[in-house]
């Protein structure tokens, strides 16, 4: 079994990598002779992190342009008219994952580039498989969904990770090649890692964690602004609890990078106070986050996938939602959305109050979370059936 990994993005973004990792986990485990290659966006990661640089998944990523791959791809490009560099990898693969997320969304404006790389692999015969993805709404581009539902339609499967997606699917017309699984992230294993001691201490002192993207600065006036509420929010957080609180990124891409973020907004907490501290996490990969963040006693999180480690490990969580993805997965996960708060709604005294009712319920949500939890993933059985349609 050959099985092309394509459309992911870099591993810079933990919960990308964390789809990657834990497809690859699950599909090893279906056909234990499986063959990988991942041939995602451009990521350097994927050679200088030893633990991605491994023999069961081979890396051939979109190359860099003044590389030799690169100059060889554009040759390919302009002479064999091949549109995406994953192409060179067609002939090889028994099946393609468009791996999953909210790719094939309005929120980016790149759903166009996504369709139109199903289409080359659709025009190979290959079995086209989209993964863990949450799909649409398009109704606010009658054209881009009237192409949706004709285009959706001739791929070979549509995992979708929330019933919202199943929902909308069905009401376009796209519904016999579309199942209802778990993202694929929730059955990903967490892995031990040394940290430093004042975290460690936190962390055995109940730690609070916090996840704020700097993405949403595009719906709160701009970085100086989302900066200044960020930092009201944590100072109201510390006012409101004895709790230590652990700043937790999850996505390290230049430009978008919760690390240099959240090291911003901790400057501008008053007098750096010492119940806050920032994990250093650009080093640690995406199983290693999940298990710092099974040790919190209740997590917050802008980071889809930040919230996911949270939901797979049982702690108590609170989801910062700017894309119906995060409604959708809420409702699924505990049967309704009152842990799920829209940003445009939240200001520091509603942040406060759910972190603070999170806290008195705790024992009660954990209980609810570990009953959800027990048979809440992707059964391997299942997706090997849904596979060999």
């Amino acid at each position: 079994m050959n099985i092309l990994f394509i459309l992911n993005g870099p591993t810079t973004n933990r919960g990308c990598e964390a789809i990657l990792l834990s497809t690859a986990d699950l599909l090893r485990e279906i056909f234990p002779d499986a063959h990988f290659i991942n041939s995602s966006t451009r990521d350097a990661r994927v050679w200088s992190e030893p633990y991605l640089r491994n023999t069961e998944i081979r890396h051939r990523c979109n190359p860099e342009p003044l590389s030799l791959s690169g100059v060889v791809w554009q040759f390919n490009k302009r002479i064999r008219r091949r549109a995406h560099y994953f192409e060179n990898f067609l002939p090889w693969a028994d099946y393609v994952f468009s791996l999953g997320g909210d790719t094939y969304s309005l929120d980016y404006g790149t759903v166009g580039e996504y369709f139109r790389a199903n289409e080359r692999v659709l025009a190979s015969g290959k079995k086209l498989v989209i993964w863990g993805a949450s799909i649409g709404p398009f109704s606010a581009d009658p054209e881009t969904e009237r192409y949706a539902a004709e285009h959706l339609k001739q791929v070979h499967l549509i995992v979708a990770r929330e019933r919202r997606t199943v929902d909308y699917l069905a009401s376009i017309g796209v519904a016999d090649n579309v199942v209802l699984m778990p993202d694929p992230a929730f059955s990903l294993t967490s892995e031990q890692v040394e940290l430093p001691d004042e975290i460690e201490r936190m962390l055995s002192g109940g730690a609070i964690g916090v996840n704020l993207s700097p993405l949403l600065a595009r719906y709160r006036g701009g970085r100086e602004g989302w900066l200044r509420d960020a930092a009201d929010w944590i100072t109201a957080l510390i006012h409101a609890t004895d709790r230590p609180i652990l700043l937790i990124p999850h996505v390290f891409k230049a430009g978008n990078d919760d690390q240099e973020f959240l090291g911003d907004v901790l400057s501008r907490i008053a007098g750096s106070n010492e119940r806050v501290a920032l994990l250093q996490g650009r080093s640690m990969s995406s199983r290693q986050l999940k298990r710092v963040i099974s040790r919190l006693a209740c997590f917050v999180g802008a980071r889809t996938h930040a919230t996911i480690a949270a939901f797979s490990a049982s702690v108590p969580t609170l989801s910062i939602g700017y894309s119906i993805k995060a409604r959708g997965i809420n409702e699924d996960f505990f049967g309704h959305d009152g842990w799920v708060v829209d940003h445009k709604n939240l200001d520091a005294p509603l942040f406060v109050s759910k972190i603070v009712k999170l806290l008195s319920e705790k024992d009660d949500i954990t209980r609810k979370m570990r009953e959800r939890n027990s048979v809440y993933k992707i059964y391997p059985e299942k997706a090997r059936s849904i596979l060999s349609v």
